[in-house]
């Protein structure tokens, strides 16, 4: 399990960059002229089509996943903006040749003193304007803020972002998820077998799993979430049970390694036509930040 956590470390590469952005401007004033969206457009059909994983995380996961997971410079960041974050939607991009890795968009939602950006990243020499918003002179970071206390950040450019402003993508996630998708943290990754099945050694192909789905509630003291794995037809449900039985089992005792007994020995497991599901699974922030990190990478 160490290789998976090595690996998971991916998911986490362009994070930091996207956490300095937020604190970076906490202080600004309020004069940039933002893009229009309109109110009811979902965060995710602004984001760019395609990705490998969606991901909707809550303020107190938006500040782990952006914060803790990206390193100490990043955490301290976050922290200084963790109660103007509200939600965060992240989408990673496949890796394409010449990249160190995916390529994260994000469109995060709070309440952001946007302003004086134009003229304060116009004087700043480590930035460059592009497009309607800035991308940094030496680095991959862009972002742009937008209507409705919404900043757009990516580690890649924002053009199809500020395309969808004005002409919203298809919403990216099937209708038959979106219940478990409007939960307080989601994730959704439409070919799961690229990124969680290959590093735990299930060759793409081998399983014909065309989902993964977390949905996770916020309680008092800690998530109550459900992870959904869904199979192109009821056979390979049946036939399949077993794999995803022997893939959380795997995932419990190399992130939650302590409690792995307690968490599992609570959950409840069902097959329901293509879906296999276990439900009851009581993880704190941060053990639903490490689910997040492997399944994510």
């Amino acid at each position: 399990m160490r290789n998976t956590r090595l690996r998971a470390a991916a998911f986490t590469a362009g994070l930091p960059a996207l956490a300095l952005a937020i604190s970076a401007f906490a202080s600004l004033a309020s004069c940039a002229t933002p893009l229009r969206v309109a109110a009811d457009i979902e965060a995710e059909r602004l984001l760019p089509p395609g990705a490998a994983v969606l991901l909707r995380l809550d303020r107190a996961l938006s500040v782990l996943v952006m914060g803790s997971l990206g390193g100490e410079e990043a955490a301290a960041s976050v922290e200084l903006v963790a109660d103007r974050i509200d939600e965060a939607v992240l989408a990673l991009m496949p890796a394409t040749a010449g990249t160190d890795g995916p390529t994260v968009y994000a469109v995060a939602t709070g309440s952001w003193p946007a302003g004086a950006v134009s003229l304060k990243l116009s004087s700043d020499r480590a930035w460059k304007k592009e497009g309607r918003g800035f991308a940094q002179e030496d680095g991959p970071l862009r972002l742009a803020f937008a209507t409705g206390g919404r900043l757009f950040l990516g580690t890649g450019p924002l053009d199809s972002m500020e395309a969808a402003a004005k002409a919203p993508s298809p919403q990216p996630v099937p209708e038959r998820w979106l219940d478990s998708w409007a939960a307080d943290v989601a994730l959704f990754a439409p070919d799961p077998l690229s990124g969680i099945g290959s590093r735990l050694g299930l060759e793409p192909g081998a399983v014909p799993m065309r989902a993964l789905v977390l949905s996770a509630v916020a309680r008092a003291d800690a998530y109550d979430a459900a992870i959904m794995f869904e199979f192109g037809d009821e056979e390979s449900a049946r036939v399949f049970y077993p794999i995803c039985r022997l893939l959380l089992l795997g995932l419990a005792r190399g992130f939650w390694p302590e409690r792995a007994a307690a968490i599992l020995g609570m959950a409840s497991w069902r097959i329901s036509g293509t879906v296999v599901s276990v439900s009851g699974l009581a993880l704190s922030a941060g053990e639903l930040a490490a689910f997040l990190s492997v399944a994510g990478g």
